[in-house]
Protein backbone atom coordinates (compact mmCIF):
# COMPACT_ATOMS: atom_id res chain seq x y z
CA UNK A 1 0.00 0.00 0.00
CA UNK A 2 1.34 3.53 -1.27
CA UNK A 3 1.69 6.42 1.28
CA UNK A 4 -0.96 7.82 -0.36
CA UNK A 5 -3.10 5.01 -0.47
CA UNK A 6 -2.43 4.71 3.24
CA UNK A 7 -3.68 8.46 3.97
CA UNK A 8 -6.77 8.37 1.90
CA UNK A 9 -7.85 5.28 3.79
CA UNK A 10 -7.14 6.75 7.07
CA UNK A 11 -9.22 9.75 5.95
CA UNK A 12 -12.15 7.91 4.77
CA UNK A 13 -12.17 6.41 8.32
CA UNK A 14 -11.93 9.30 10.09
CA UNK A 15 -14.96 10.51 7.97
CA UNK A 16 -17.27 7.72 8.99
CA UNK A 17 -16.63 7.39 12.43
CA UNK A 18 -19.42 8.55 14.65
CA UNK A 19 -20.02 8.76 18.06
CA UNK A 20 -23.20 9.28 20.87
CA UNK A 21 -23.83 13.08 20.53
CA UNK A 22 -23.21 14.52 23.90
CA UNK A 23 -19.64 12.99 23.68
CA UNK A 24 -17.16 15.96 22.55
CA UNK A 25 -13.97 14.99 22.81
CA UNK A 26 -13.82 11.94 20.73
CA UNK A 27 -15.21 14.09 17.51
CA UNK A 28 -12.62 17.05 18.80
CA UNK A 29 -9.92 14.61 18.45
CA UNK A 30 -11.29 13.32 15.33
CA UNK A 31 -11.87 16.21 13.44
CA UNK A 32 -8.26 17.68 14.74
CA UNK A 33 -6.64 14.25 12.97
CA UNK A 34 -8.57 15.11 9.69
CA UNK A 35 -7.12 18.88 9.88
CA UNK A 36 -3.56 17.33 10.49
CA UNK A 37 -3.79 15.65 7.85
CA UNK A 38 -4.69 18.35 5.60
CA UNK A 39 -1.68 19.75 5.98
CA UNK A 40 0.26 16.88 5.13
CA UNK A 41 -1.82 15.15 2.46
CA UNK A 42 -2.94 18.10 0.85
CA UNK A 43 -0.17 20.62 0.88
CA UNK A 44 1.72 22.79 -2.11
CA UNK A 45 4.61 24.97 -1.31
CA UNK A 46 3.26 28.81 -1.54
CA UNK A 47 -0.70 27.44 -1.28
CA UNK A 48 -3.04 27.77 1.23
CA UNK A 49 -6.24 25.29 0.83
CA UNK A 50 -9.40 26.65 2.68
CA UNK A 51 -11.64 24.07 4.44
CA UNK A 52 -14.65 25.93 5.41
CA UNK A 53 -16.46 23.14 6.60
CA UNK A 54 -13.96 21.20 8.62
CA UNK A 55 -12.26 24.47 10.10
CA UNK A 56 -16.29 25.39 11.46
CA UNK A 57 -16.93 22.10 12.75
CA UNK A 58 -13.55 22.47 14.50
CA UNK A 59 -14.02 25.38 15.94
CA UNK A 60 -17.54 24.37 17.33
CA UNK A 61 -15.81 21.24 18.43
CA UNK A 62 -13.52 23.17 20.58
CA UNK A 63 -16.04 26.39 21.77
CA UNK A 64 -18.39 23.16 23.32
CA UNK A 65 -15.26 21.54 25.03
CA UNK A 66 -14.03 21.82 28.62
CA UNK A 67 -11.23 19.88 29.72
CA UNK A 68 -11.74 17.98 32.94
CA UNK A 69 -8.34 16.37 33.38
CA UNK A 70 -4.83 17.31 32.70
CA UNK A 71 -4.63 14.68 29.85
CA UNK A 72 -7.56 16.17 28.33
CA UNK A 73 -6.14 19.74 28.75
CA UNK A 74 -2.80 18.53 27.21
CA UNK A 75 -4.65 16.89 24.03
CA UNK A 76 -7.06 20.21 23.71
CA UNK A 77 -4.06 22.08 23.59
CA UNK A 78 -3.28 20.26 20.41
CA UNK A 79 -6.28 20.24 19.08
CA UNK A 80 -6.11 23.90 19.37
CA UNK A 81 -2.50 24.06 17.65
CA UNK A 82 -3.29 21.75 14.96
CA UNK A 83 -6.51 24.04 14.33
CA UNK A 84 -4.69 27.09 14.26
CA UNK A 85 -1.96 25.70 11.87
CA UNK A 86 -3.96 24.03 9.67
CA UNK A 87 -8.30 25.23 9.11
CA UNK A 88 -8.38 28.25 11.03
CA UNK A 89 -8.18 30.88 9.23
CA UNK A 90 -9.76 34.99 9.37
CA UNK A 91 -9.70 37.96 11.07
CA UNK A 92 -11.52 36.75 14.00
CA UNK A 93 -9.41 34.28 15.77
CA UNK A 94 -10.14 35.79 19.14
CA UNK A 95 -11.61 33.08 20.37
CA UNK A 96 -8.98 30.92 20.12
CA UNK A 97 -6.01 32.56 20.85
CA UNK A 98 -8.19 33.34 24.44
CA UNK A 99 -8.33 29.33 24.98
CA UNK A 100 -5.05 28.62 23.44
CA UNK A 101 -2.77 31.27 25.79
CA UNK A 102 -3.39 29.56 28.90
CA UNK A 103 -3.34 26.01 27.68
CA UNK A 104 0.54 26.68 26.05
CA UNK A 105 1.85 27.81 29.38
CA UNK A 106 0.18 25.05 31.52
CA UNK A 107 -0.09 22.23 29.57
CA UNK A 108 2.75 22.30 26.63
CA UNK A 109 5.18 24.61 28.27
CA UNK A 110 7.15 27.93 28.72
CA UNK A 111 9.61 27.72 25.48
CA UNK A 112 9.36 27.19 22.06
CA UNK A 113 11.09 23.55 22.29
CA UNK A 114 9.15 22.58 25.26
CA UNK A 115 6.00 23.07 23.39
CA UNK A 116 6.88 21.46 20.44
CA UNK A 117 8.21 18.73 22.23
CA UNK A 118 5.47 18.58 23.69
CA UNK A 119 3.25 18.30 20.51
CA UNK A 120 5.39 15.83 19.18
CA UNK A 121 4.03 13.33 21.69
CA UNK A 122 0.92 13.51 19.95
CA UNK A 123 1.70 14.11 16.12
CA UNK A 124 4.10 17.08 14.87
CA UNK A 125 5.96 17.19 12.25
CA UNK A 126 9.18 19.61 12.17
CA UNK A 127 8.84 20.81 8.89
CA UNK A 128 5.56 21.04 8.30
CA UNK A 129 3.94 22.57 11.42
CA UNK A 130 7.29 24.53 12.91
CA UNK A 131 6.76 27.51 10.80
CA UNK A 132 2.80 28.02 11.58
CA UNK A 133 3.39 26.59 15.29
CA UNK A 134 5.81 29.77 16.26
CA UNK A 135 3.97 32.42 14.59
CA UNK A 136 0.48 31.05 16.63
CA UNK A 137 2.85 30.79 19.89
CA UNK A 138 4.60 33.98 19.22
CA UNK A 139 1.04 35.47 18.99
CA UNK A 140 -0.26 34.05 21.98
CA UNK A 141 2.71 35.77 24.11
CA UNK A 142 2.49 39.46 22.41
CA UNK A 143 -0.95 39.83 23.14
CA UNK A 144 -0.59 38.74 26.82
CA UNK A 145 2.89 40.34 27.42
CA UNK A 146 3.37 36.89 29.91
CA UNK A 147 6.96 37.56 31.01
CA UNK A 148 7.37 33.78 31.99
CA UNK A 149 7.05 32.52 28.99
CA UNK A 150 10.21 32.53 26.35
CA UNK A 151 9.17 33.96 22.62
CA UNK A 152 10.98 32.74 20.00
Amino acid sequence: MSLEDLITYIQSRLLMLEFEYNDIFPELLRLSLLAFLTTIFWGFPGVKFEYPHLANQLRQACMAFTPSTPGESYLYAWALMVGATSVFRGPDQTWLLQRLRPLIRDSLGRTWFEVKNNLRQVMWIDSIHDGPGIEVFNQCLWETGDRSIVPI
